[in-house]
């Protein structure tokens, strides 16, 4: 799971500070070392099949974010009542009940998604400005390469956290 978008711009305590002088140290003039995405929205052709994506992947996510790594976020997020209930249904291995809890509206608060066509504006929503590359899966189905070809044509478009004058990750 890649970080949520609103946690790339988090001060990311000592080691940013850190970060920031090794790379003044160092004399690089590059920003510093890229930060690259493994971006996972969930898409499809049809918004029917962005909503069967998720539904498929709301059991996965649901176990995540039942660990205790990922209470913080959602609390930023304003879920941390979500956290809670995750975890309670996590310590009380009641698996099934734990994806009930993740209801269309969060899980489209938790990851980026969208049919094919609306796939690049999605990916810049979440991430224009936050990182320097995405990494995206291929498409399950080949019938679907051509359209994410352009997505990943326009994806090129997104601006880069360098292009923005971010130094280091996470910086704020």
């Amino acid at each position: 799971m890649p970080p949520h978008r609103l946690t790339l711009r988090l001060p990311a305590g000592p080691g940013a500070a850190r970060g920031r002088e090794g790379v003044r140290r160092a004399g690089r003039v590059d920003g510093g070392p890229k930060i690259v995405l493994a971006a996972k929205p969930l898409s499809g052709q049809t918004a029917a099949d962005v909503a069967r994506a998720r539904d498929a992947y709301r059991p996965d996510l649901a176990f995540l974010y039942s660990t205790p790594a990922y209470a913080r976020q959602l609390e930023m997020l304003g879920l941390g009542d979500l956290a809670a209930r995750l975890a309670s249904h996590a310590k009380g291995e009641n698996w099934e009940a734990m994806a009930d809890c993740l209801d269309d509206d969060v899980m489209e608060r938790l990851v980026p998604s969208g049919p094919h066509a609306e796939l690049a504006a999605v990916l810049a929503r979440w991430y224009d400005g936050r990182c320097d590359g995405l990494i995206l899966d291929l498409p399950a189905d080949p019938d679907d390469d051509p359209r994410m070809a352009e997505v990943i044509v326009a994806a090129r478009d997104i601006t880069t956290r360098r292009q923005v004058g971010a130094v280091v990750a996470c910086e704020a």
